[in-house]
């Protein structure tokens, strides 16, 4: 990742932005987001953000601290759309708008001891920042006659902006950072904006440089006493977190800085077996190299692709088997150890994501850094290797995905419902079925479909189950008992205790019935955690319905994550209903985050025990399919699909 210094001419101007209104909806983190108090990091990574596209905007108002952004949607940075690594994914930009504002405040104690202000900033494709209304960095967009023109901008990392005497415009107390991020053309592949604000030069765009011994153990006692407070699956497994972090401790050196740090606690944090923990920054060192290509999992093995995705990097040679002499499965067990110790299938998956940082699994593996990789690849037959020296590249590639089409009728009357993200609103998904009341069988694609709400699941049950049939619990879980918790803890989900006022007769009988059957998997110590919280799903008669009776297959694979397993288990529990592909990965949290006060290093645990109604919890298991079926190499050049071909084949068997 490359930093580039750049010390800014201020420059004045009033902006005219042209641009529409999106609502994405608020993402499930935690409400418990720290003040940023003289420390060095102001403004993290990941901070929560207000946002707004909106039409023909003719004042420039929102750039002041006393505007009033309260309506405005929250979300996480960074903003974007159509690459791997957006917080917030801004789903309906294309197309649509080209600006996007965000508005983040933080406090400041003494303002006056500041001399120097650090904004880091990754874009795609230009920017213009505000420091309590006064502009203090731009680039990539400049005056063209009484407009403005934006120039084309790759985000490969982020680009260090100094603001030198930031003094002049900061205050004592609340402060604003209002960022404009602009995209050079409607139809753009891709946008991004994720703004790192620092009063020390930072030695990863997140962390510090250096850390003393006194600050070291301070975040390490922190931690842990935040580890103890709130994570639900601490007390899970067997590993001695304690003895972890008393190494770690003596781990110290006088060159020991914010990466370092946030990548050992990584390591312990992947220990605990919590699907959705994790050290919420970007892990690699400033001068880190990635793989020059993608790669993916299939029936045959691992394959290597070029970057555009559109062929494998050595025709006819399409599996890769060893890199720098090792095999691959020596460089997936070295990126395991920064990835949750829950489903094998999920270490997997996120194992193949972390080797794309070639340079940190180098020193996992006392690999000294080069500028380039040597990789072996292997023919279908397995007769065949090529051996390749490839130079290694400064941007991180995002992992090969599979090209799934949009929802629709297929050949042969079936229908097609792609569901691709968790966050969207059900309209478009009711929308969809409407059109499939008189089709013959009903594919539901939920493949790599990383999760978010239910309110998708909520609506699509109704669909599937007669007015006879109960209603359905589809979870049960408990949360870790803490003064940072309120009552309603849970209740974004929507998970309720039983004594919620919202119950039905039927929905309480429901709960009655599965609580008696229930027999968990792991029996958590009930003095640390609350009493039992309950989803449950019904008919919905709120939506528009009709009874389809006909065949369906659910598509699924490890990529499958966190909400979009709780649609899984619900939908395996369906008599008509077929699960095809791969296992999903297992995840059901309920995330909070906190920062570390000296390193502003932010930890990301889930504080919630989330069990299916059959005892097995979501985490460390996933949803089994039905059928398994992997995709083939092919699948990733989109020139077939073989888990597809294999729902559709189903569904004529049954009909």
């Amino acid at each position: 990742m490359k930093r580039k210094f750049v010390t800014l001419t201020f420059l004045a101007g009033f902006l005219l932005v042209n641009t529409v209104f999106v609502e994405i909806s608020e993402r499930g983190f935690s409400a418990f987001a720290e003040k940023s108090t003289d420390v060095h990091i102001l403004i993290p990574a990941s901070a929560q953000w207000r946002y707004l596209a909106a039409k023909n905007l003719k004042t420039d108002n929102w750039r002041q601290l006393s505007f009033d952004d309260s309506d405005w949607p929250l979300g996480k940075s960074g903003f974007g759309y159509g690459d791997d690594d957006d917080r917030t994914k801004l789903d309906t930009m294309r197309g649509e708008y080209d600006t996007l504002i965000i508005r983040h405040k933080f406090d400041l104690a003494n303002p006056a001891t500041i001399k120097q202000l650090y904004l880091y900033m990754r874009f795609d494709d230009a920017f213009i920042a505000y420091l309590n209304g006064h502009e203090i960095a731009r680039s990539g967009i400049i005056q063209h006659g009484f407009g403005h023109k934006i120039e084309s901008h790759e985000a490969s990392g982020y680009e260090l902006f100094t603001i030198k005497t930031p003094f002049k415009y900061l205050h004592e107390g609340e402060n604003l950072l209002a960022v404009a991020g602009f995209n050079r053309s409607l139809d753009s592949s891709d946008f991004s904006i994720e703004p790192v604000l620092a009063s020390i030069e930072l030695e990863s765009p997140e962390l510090p440089v250096e850390l003393s011994k006194d600050e070291w153990y301070s975040d390490l006692d922190y931690f842990q006493s935040r580890l103890e407070d709130q994570s639900s699956y601490l007390l899970l497994g067997k590993f001695d977190y304690k003895k972890a972090l008393r190494q770690l401790k003596n781990a110290y050196h006088e060159s020991a800085g914010g990466l370092e740090l946030a990548q050992e606690l990584q390591k312990i944090i992947a220990q605990i077996g919590d699907a959705h923990a994790g050290i919420e920054v970007i892990l690699d060192a400033v001068n880190d190299r990635y793989l020059p290509f993608l790669i993916a999992d299939t029936s045959a093995g691992v394959v290597a692709l070029n970057a555009e995705q559109s062929g494998f990097i050595e025709q006819g040679y399409p599996l890769l088997k060893s890199i720098d002499g090792l095999p691959l499965e020596q460089w997936l067990e070295a990126a395991a150890k920064y990835v949750p110790q829950v489903s094998s299938q999920l270490i997997r998956y996120q194992s193949l994501k972390q080797l794309r940082s070639i340079d940190r699994m180098r020193a996992e593996l006392d690999i000294a850094p080069l500028p380039y990789v040597e990789i072996t690849l292997e023919s279908m037959d397995g007769v065949g290797h090529r051996t390749l020296s490839l130079r290694t590249s400064d941007h991180r590639l995002s992992n090969a995905k599979l090209k799934l089409g949009e929802s629709k009728i297929l050949d042969g009357n079936i229908g097609y419902l792609r569901i691709p993200s968790m966050y969207r609103s059900p309209d478009e998904t009711l929308s969809t079925m409407a059109k499939f009341k008189d089709t013959d069988g009903l594919i539901i694609d939920v493949r790599d479909n990383r999760g978010g709400r239910y309110a998708i699941l909520e609506a699509l049950y109704g669909f599937f189950i007669d007015d006879t049939v109960p209603p359905y619990v589809s979870n049960i879980a408990a949360y870790r008992l803490s003064s940072r918790f309120d009552d309603d803890h849970l209740h974004y989900r929507p998970t309720y205790r039983f004594n919620h006022e919202g119950w039905t007769l039927d929905q309480k009988a429901s709960i009655e019935s599965a609580i008696s059957t229930f027999e968990p998997e792991w029996a958590i110590p009930r003095e640390k955690f609350s009493e039992w919280h309950f989803m449950v799903l019904d008919k919905a008669a709120e939506f528009k319905q009709y009874r389809y009776r006909q065949p369906v297959v659910v598509l699924s694979n490890a990529a499958s994550f966190s909400a979009t397993d709780g649609f899984l288990s619900a939908f395996s529990d369906l008599p008509q209903v077929t699960i095809v592909g791969e296992a999903s990965g297992g995840g059901s949290g309920a995330t909070q985050d906190f920062r570390l006060p000296n390193s502003g290093i932010e930890v990301n645990l889930s504080s919630m025990a989330s069990f299916r109604p059959n005892g097995k919890l979501y985490d460390g298991n996933g949803i089994e399919v039905d059928i398994p079926q992997m995709p083939e190499p092919d699948d990733f050049l989109g020139y077939s699909d073989v888990v597809l071909e294999r729902a559709i084949s189903l569904i004529h068997e049954k009909l």
